[in-house]
C-alpha cells in the first residue's frame, strides 16, 4: 500500500512539474515573439520524493528558454555525481544518467 502511494505521489509531482514548465515556456514565448516552441526533451530529475524519470522538458528553437524549476545544466555539472540513499538501494546520478 505504501509503495502505491509513493508511486502516485511521484506520478502527480511529474505531472505538475511538466505542466508548470509548459506554462512557463508559454510566458517566455509571449515575451519573445520571434521564438517558437520546439518540442520537448527528456531528462531525469531528483526530488524529495525520489528520482523522476522521463520528465518531458519543453524547449524553444532559440534554446533561450530553460525552466526555472530545474537545476541549470551549468550548476548540475559542478557536482560530478550525487549519491542518494533511497530505501536500501543507492542511486548514482552522473550528468543525466543513473545507475541503481
Amino acid at each position: 500500500m505504501v509503495a502505491k502511494v509513493k508511486e502516485e505521489v511521484k506520478r502527480r509531482e511529474k505531472e505538475i512539474m511538466q505542466r508548470l514548465m509548459l506554462e512557463e515556456r508559454g510566458l517566455f514565448l509571449e515575451e519573445n515573439e520571434a521564438d517558437k516552441g520546439n518540442g520537448f526533451y527528456e531528462r531525469l530529475s531528483l526530488t524529495a520524493n525520489g528520482l523522476i524519470e522521463d520528465l518531458r522538458v519543453p524547449r524553444t528553437r532559440s534554446k533561450g528558454f530553460y525552466p526555472s524549476i530545474l537545476l541549470e545544466e551549468k550548476e548540475s555539472k559542478k557536482l560530478p555525481f550525487l549519491i542518494l540513499s533511497s530505501s536500501c538501494f543507492p542511486v548514482v546520478l552522473t550528468q543525466g544518467r543513473y545507475r541503481g
